[in-house]
């Protein structure tokens, strides 16, 4: 599945998403002075540093309301919720 990140309203980058859920592989950099800050840090490892910025995106499950906010969206988890 392919996704884009935004920053606001500026698109940064596209990037894909296969069914195990293990890896996010980057398509496509559409503006390079958006990345997230710890892609800037490691830039000889940009696909690394994408996954521990989506790694860090899940909406904890100790969140109040998270199962509404869950049912509401029709996400069966965290990740899915967060994309």
């Amino acid at each position: 599945m392919q996704f884009l990140l935004m920053h606001r309203d500026v698109p940064v980058l596209q990037f894909a998403i296969f069914d195990d859920r293990n890896w996010a592989r980057i398509i496509d950099v559409l503006n390079a002075a958006h990345v997230p800050v710890n892609m800037l840090v490691q830039p000889h490892n940009r696909e690394h540093a994408l996954n521990e910025f989506i790694d860090h995106r899940f909406i904890p499950q100790s969140r109040s309301n998270y199962d509404v906010i869950k049912a509401l969206y029709k996400a069966k988890d965290a990740f899915e919720l967060s994309m």
